[in-house]
């Protein structure tokens, strides 16, 4: 991978799904993380039919390549599911799922809860926190 600009030696690391935040949105894309020295310092978003949407760096190294979409490491929004169920009253039944809720490039973890017999909540969770709809 190559950042505009040229720069350091990145290699490609395990691609991550992104899929649509609503099960009618259509195709999901692939979030590419770039290595160089252990650090994710680079991100491409790859279209299902191979097109490049976005390259870009990583202003702060992290962990995974959601991380560098979201704020939050696919390692830390597991361990907020109870919580996050809890202050929204409901029950996990779906998630943490790594998604784009909207256009490319707008990544949240989504949890699915359902809160007594029909209701279902569909929580965002990015670095800044939470939102539902």
């Amino acid at each position: 991978m190559v950042l505009p600009g040229g720069g350091a030696d990145i290699v490609p690391d395990e691609p991550e799904q992104v899929r649509p935040a609503e099960p009618a949105g259509g195709a999901g894309y692939w979030l590419v993380p770039g290595r160089s020295n252990a650090a994710i310092v680079a991100l491409a978003r790859i279209l299902p039919d191979g097109r490049v949407a976005t390259v870009g760096a990583v202003s702060t190294p992290v962990a995974d390549g959601a991380e560098a979409a979201t704020g939050v490491s696919a390692i830390r929004v597991c361990e907020m599911a109870g919580a996050i169920a809890q202050r929204h009253g409901g029950r996990l039944v779906e998630g943490p799922a790594l998604v784009h809720d909207g256009p490319v490039g707008r990544e949240a973890w989504l949890f699915v809860l359902r809160r007594g017999a029909a209701e279902t909540l569909r929580v965002f969770v990015v670095a800044g926190g939470t939102y539902m709809r």
